[in-house]
């Protein structure tokens, strides 16, 4: 009797492969449905971001904890997954626990490791996810939403502090299709739009001389912080009264209150 150990050994091997397959598949499902965070983890290890992000947002709804879709919101803004982003944002704000965790994140960041420049770029979390979703949705073409939203945003200037800058999202609508909605009234505004803007200039600009001679590298962060929202402000007003040709004589005094603020940025980095 003739044995075809060929036969057998392709049989077994296939048999073999099959089951490895099998065995890849029932663990990826497990890890999948079961261990979903632990796979987030390893992708995201592996630099597969897109893939984590979507596990992790995946993590998030099934258990709520906020931490996941912050998680997955970040790595929509580095990927640049705009409608990811929207998604996410909208569901980070409106989680009951949005407050008390940006809170915690807000605190991280002060006492994180690192020189004044790098610490600055920490110190408004809170602007930094609005304006990515602003953008996000500009990118998405619901400018008119982003520009409502940015509007709406920017009202609140008026309770700004030191370690608290607002939000400003208003200079990504500098350009020639949006510069006239600078020239109108909205709600929770007492004039138009570019008057607010050079009211939080001005105002900012107080808070920002009155704490330049601060020594501790926590409140240098925050200094140089607000000295770069002032900077953006500024050329975000100086462009507007060029365009619209209104208050041109406000030009060269915040160009000189710039010019400072770069002086003094630059002592202390």
């Amino acid at each position: 009797m003739n044995i075809n150990y060929k036969k057998i050994i392709l049989t077994t091997g296939g048999f073999t492969l099959l089951a490895l397959l099998v065995s890849c598949l029932i663990m990826f499902l497990l890890l999948f449905f079961v261990f979903t965070k632990d796979l987030a983890d390893f992708c995201y290890y592996l630099g597969d971001y897109t893939m984590a992000g979507n596990l992790y947002s995946r993590v998030y709804d099934k258990n709520g904890e906020i931490n996941y879709c912050y998680m997955a919101l970040t790595i929509d803004i580095k990927t640049d997954d705009y409608d990811g982003v929207i998604k996410n944002y909208e569901m980070f704000i409106a989680d009951d626990e949005y407050k008390s965790f940006m809170e915690k994140i807000s605190y991280s960041n002060q006492i994180v490791q690192g020189g004044v420049l790098e610490r600055s770029a920490l110190t408004n979390e809170y602007n930094y996810l609005e304006d990515k979703y602003t953008l996000a949705l500009i990118k998405t073409k619901n400018s008119t939403k982003a520009f409502e939203r940015a509007v709406e945003m920017f009202s609140r200037y008026e309770n700004f502090t030191f370690t608290f800058q607002g939000y400003y999202s208003l200079n990504r609508f500098i350009n020639a299709d949006n510069i006239a909605k600078f020239d109108d009234n909205y709600v929770g505004y007492d004039g138009i739009l570019v008057d607010a803007m050079q009211d939080y200039f001005n105002d900012a600009l107080i808070i920002f001389e009155q704490n330049k001679s601060v020594t501790e590298i926590d409140k240098k962060a925050f200094l140089v912080s607000l000295g770069n929202r002032l900077i953006l402000v500024g050329q975000s007003v100086n462009t507007v009264y060029n365009q619209l040709d209104y208050n041109t004589s406000l030009i060269a005094t915040n160009v000189a209150s710039m010019t400072m603020i770069n002086d003094t940025i630059k002592g202390l980095i």
